[in-house]
């Protein structure tokens, strides 16, 4: 798998009452924009390329960040302020672009996955994408193309969705996919939408 990610954002806020967000950049918990370097433009969560990881001019999106699907990853240390339980409410968002399939579990952006607390979004060995954390699977991955992907968690309502370019499809009435990527996750955990 060859993959390039172009930023990555991570922020929490309280659903409880929305109306007192009167800046957005305040809720923001990390925000690496890739542009060279792991650094954290907003906390000090700064993190460093490992393995086959490398940046790369992008003709469209001018630096990006190139992982090999092998063992390349750009890691960022543990803090608690990037763990979320249920009970919290978050969104990650990234711009992804997947120019190879890998056939076989790939992350794309995660927060762990040997200790609990985790979340993320991966490839499973279908292509398909999974927002985990409780996990819901969507639709296969579409490649050579860039895809913007949020994963939101309301920890007040308990539910996750995930967005792709800013739209959640939902099923319909007959309760046949629409899009089978975006769905609703009705409680954490488990997920079995």
């Amino acid at each position: 798998m060859l993959l390039l990610i172009m930023a990555v954002v991570l922020a929490t806020y309280s659903m409880a009452n929305p109306s007192k967000i009167t800046d957005p950049a305040e809720s923001l918990v990390g925000y690496w924009p890739l542009n060279g370097n792991v650094e954290d433009e907003i906390g000090n969560h700064n993190g460093k390329l490992l393995g086959g990881a490398k940046f790369v001019k992008d003709a469209d999106r001018d630096q990006v960040l190139e992982l090999d699907g092998k063992d390349g990853r750009a890691e960022v240390p543990h803090a608690d302020d990037l763990s979320f339980s249920a009970k919290d409410s978050y969104t990650l968002t990234v711009w992804v672009h997947v120019l190879t399939k890998p056939g076989h579990w790939a992350g794309i952006v995660t927060k762990s996955r040997d200790k609990s607390p985790w979340y993320g979004l991966w490839l499973n060995g279908s292509n398909q994408l999974v927002a985990g954390g409780s996990n819901i699977t969507g639709s296969e991955i579409v490649d050579k193309k860039w895809l913007h992907l949020a994963l939101v968690q309301d920890g007040v309502t308990n539910k996750r969705i995930v967005y792709r370019y800013g739209y959640c499809y939902r099923r319909n009435r007959k309760r046949k996919l629409v899009d089978g990527w975006c769905r609703r996750c009705e409680r954490i955990p488990p997920c079995s939408d």
